[in-house]
């Protein structure tokens, strides 16, 4: 698939697009010296993977918190991975359902936002079960 070629899966609902993203989230840091991109795309993320990672099997943590962190946590190291063997991740999912519009997105992006959303979730069930 060419940089930019569309293939329409659903008309223009769903579409397949290949970008290279060489920012992180909707290309925020596309832009930045290449040291700053390094130390903010691939130090920092690096850092925080390896530091969920260790405290996820040191902890004694809900299995439920854990599924959540490890979707993060391959997410994460997907989109670093990507970056630091490519200098870019590969992002190609797009998603216009009347209001709800995404900008272009991978599977990586897909866990990490599953992961977080999940975890919130477990923390708002629990906060609500807690007797007042």
């Amino acid at each position: 698939m060419a940089d930019h070629e569309q293939i329409h899966i659903a008309g223009d609902h769903f579409l397949l697009t290949k970008v290279e993203n060489t920012g992180a989230f909707l290309s925020m840091g596309d832009d930045w010296a290449p040291w700053t991109k390094t130390f903010w795309l691939h130090v920092v993320p690096s850092c925080m993977m390896l530091g969920l990672g260790i405290w996820l099997f040191l902890s004694n943590i809900p299995m439920r918190m854990a599924l959540g962190l490890c979707c993060i946590i391959g997410g994460g190291v997907g989109n670093i991975l990507d970056r630091i063997a490519y200098g870019s991740s590969t992002d190609f999912l797009y998603i216009n359902i009347g209001f709800f519009k995404t900008g272009i997105f991978n599977f990586a992006d897909v866990s990490i936002t599953f992961g977080a959303l999940f975890i919130i979730a477990l923390q708002i069930l629990k906060s609500e079960q807690k007797p007042q």
